[in-house]
């Protein structure tokens, strides 16, 4: 004779179905595309509505200078480097640290949400008054380093 499950059970197993579920897996962090950048006009922040506080740079007529990772110290141009944080769940929000090393041991870092699966472009514009010489980008993840990339910055 079968016994009914107890509710008990029941609510163990969707514990234990949730728990599983929710598992958060960062395979790595493949990096699309980079290089350096050249914009016509200002950049212009775009804030998204009141329930988030993303911001947006928007620049008009973009062209690739040059698919490297050495940039000039001139107006209007700047890095850039795209990439996807592969691992599971898809679409999972995932907070990472990017951290910019600047010649002279100057570092600015800060924390950013992106998503599992997702394309992100992080970018790097420098002042004319801006130090030349090896930049340094870094992302992770909780001390897990997903990105070294060096940035050789330097006056044209």
């Amino acid at each position: 004779m079968r016994k009914p499950i107890s509710v008990m059970t029941l609510f163990l197993l969707f514990l234990t179905v949730a728990a599983t579920a929710q598992a958060l897996e960062i395979k790595q962090l493949k990096v699309l595309d980079y290089g350096v950048y050249h914009y016509d006009e200002k950049i212009v922040l775009v804030t998204t509505p009141p329930d988030g506080s993303e911001k947006a740079a928007k620049l008009s007529n973009i062209s690739l200078v040059d698919k490297s990772a050495k940039l000039p110290i001139q107006k209007n141009t700047f890095f850039s480097i795209s990439y996807v944080l592969e691992g599971e769940p898809a679409g999972e929000p995932v907070d990472l640290d990017l951290t910019v090393s600047r010649p002279g041991g100057v570092t600015s870092s800060g924390l950013f949400t992106v998503r599992i699966g997702t394309v992100t472009t992080n970018t790097i514009e420098v002042a004319p008054d801006d130090v030349a010489g090896k930049y340094i980008l870094e992302i992770q993840h909780k001390n897990r380093n997903l990105l070294h990339k060096e940035i050789t910055v330097y006056h044209p």
